[in-house]
């Protein structure tokens, strides 16, 4: 079954009475609206203030939310009102939950330019046919996220950690511009190439893409060797 990791763990310590569908809700809504206040997001997503003050009580013990800044109440300046965003790890857990489109990766990249390479360069993309093919690699990303989440990262008894979250957002860029092992079609090929050429200017992708090529050929070449020495016995 296709579960996210943050329904799974919503379910296994049913959070005594608490309205559990809000915490989804929230994380969607400071995934690309952050910093916001509990105010501003139970204004913004229609939950009730104490349903949302609640929500947020349970997403800072997960501690997939934390403070961004304090800034001067409307009502009374001499009281600070706390505004959140997701931590990275909050990010990991609600990744699936987003719909993935232009707008949405605007703005998720302006509070998340930090934690990969994908979200560093996006908004330096301008042509519209390469913004898309990246859309593109990203949904088909999000696949390989969640059995690298379940399947390679953690058994499934155990909660994901701050350790896990950068693995698996560092992964998150081979997985949209590097892919070339599951290549098998030529369609495949001709949209890896598009893709390549598109950041072939930005040194951070250009030198990681090769470092990962002349990775694989250094064991592309011994495994040339085995397959000669196989074929003369």
């Amino acid at each position: 079954m296709n579960y996210c990791m943050l329904e799974k763990i919503v379910c296994e310590n049913m959070i005594k009475k608490e309205r559990t569908s809000t915490l989804p809700v929230i994380m969607r809504f400071l995934a690309i609206n952050a910093p916001a206040s509990k105010y501003e997001i139970a204004q913004k997503t229609g939950k009730s203030y104490s349903n949302v003050h609640r929500s947020m009580t349970v997403l800072k013990s997960f501690e997939w939310v934390e403070i961004a800044e304090a800034k001067p109440s409307s009502k009374n300046k001499n009281m600070k009102v706390e505004c959140y965003r997701l931590t990275h790890l909050g990010l990991v857990n609600i990744l699936q939950l987003l719909e993935i489109k232009e707008a949405t990766m605007d703005k998720l990249t302006r509070n998340f330019g930090d934690v990969n390479l994908t979200f560093k360069y996006w908004l330096r993309i301008k042509d519209e046919n390469v913004r898309k093919l990246i859309i593109e690699q990203i949904q088909k990303a999000f696949l390989d996220v969640e059995i690298m989440v379940y399947l390679k990262i953690f058994p499934m008894e155990k909660h994901i950690t701050k350790h896990d979250a950068s693995e698996i957002l560092g992964q998150f860029d081979r997985l949209v511009f590097l892919r070339f092992d599951l290549i098998q079609t030529e369609e495949e090929i001709e949209t890896r190439r598009k893709l390549l050429l598109a950041v072939k200017d930005f040194s951070e992708i250009r030198a990681y893409i090769l470092n990962d090529l002349e990775f694989r050929l250094k064991h592309l070449t011994e495994w040339q060797g085995l397959l000669k020495t196989l074929q003369k016995t």
